[in-house]
Parts: C-alpha cells; sequence; structure tokens
C-alpha cells in the first residue's frame, strides 16, 4: 500500500491519497492513523491517533484530508495505515484518551503501509 501527497500542503491543510493493491480480509480494518512525536527529540514520545477507515471494499484509492489550520507553522505529523482485526480495533478504540484522542496500538505497530511526512507550511 502507497500513501502520497495530493498537491502541495497549505497553511489551511493536506490531502493524501492512497493506493490498496489488496483485498481486506473478513473481520480485519484498515484504517489511518496520524503518528506524532512530542518532547525532547533525543528521546521523543510517540503518540499515536486513530482517525477512520479506509473502507473494506478493498483494492482503490482513498483519500484522506488533513486539517492543518490549527496546527503551529513547522509542526510534524507521519500519516500510515494499520490493519487490525475487528477485536484488536475496537479494544484500541475504547482506550481513546478522551482529552488527547491518542491510542495503543499494538506492539510491533501493524503497519502496512509507507509513512508520509506532512508538515504544517510557515
Amino acid at each position: 500500500m502507497l500513501i502520497e501527497l495530493k498537491g502541495e500542503p497549505t497553511r489551511s491543510g493536506a490531502h493524501a491519497v492512497a493506493t490498496v493493491r489488496c483485498e481486506v480480509g473478513p473481520g480485519d480494518r484498515l484504517s489511518w492513523v496520524v503518528r506524532k512525536e512530542t518532547g525532547d527529540p533525543g528521546r521523543p514520545r510517540v503518540h499515536y491517533t486513530l482517525r477512520y477507515e479506509l473502507g473494506r471494499q478493498g483494492p482503490g484509492r482513498y483519500t484522506y484530508d488533513a486539517d492543518l489550520s490549527t496546527t503551529a507553522p513547522g509542526s510534524e505529523r507521519s500519516l500510515i495505515a494499520v490493519l487490525m482485526d475487528d477485536a484488536t480495533y475496537r479494544e484500541v478504540r475504547a482506550g481513546r484518551d478522551p482529552e488527547t484522542a491518542y491510542v495503543d496500538l499494538p506492539l510491533p505497530v501493524p503497519v502496512v503501509s509507507n509513512s508520509l511526512l506532512i508538515a504544517t507550511p510557515g
């Protein structure tokens, strides 16, 4: 699975497209996840935010719209796609922090795509 930027990010947002070339198995969920590092660059803390599903129908192109209007210029985040079975997905969603929306993903993180870095323009 390949995630690419669609056009250049603007101060208000960025658009990404994922190209999926395989079928998603019954009971599995393919989802967008935003990965952000905070704190000391030498020992960053990694945070994940589970966004929404790419779809269950399998091969195709799926879009993701990132709202950058509330982020500081120069801030960075990475967009990835993860594949989880339904039970794991429900467990991850249930553990979502209500204040930050961060989630704990299983280790190793079940990433099935490249990582696309999105930076807020200055």
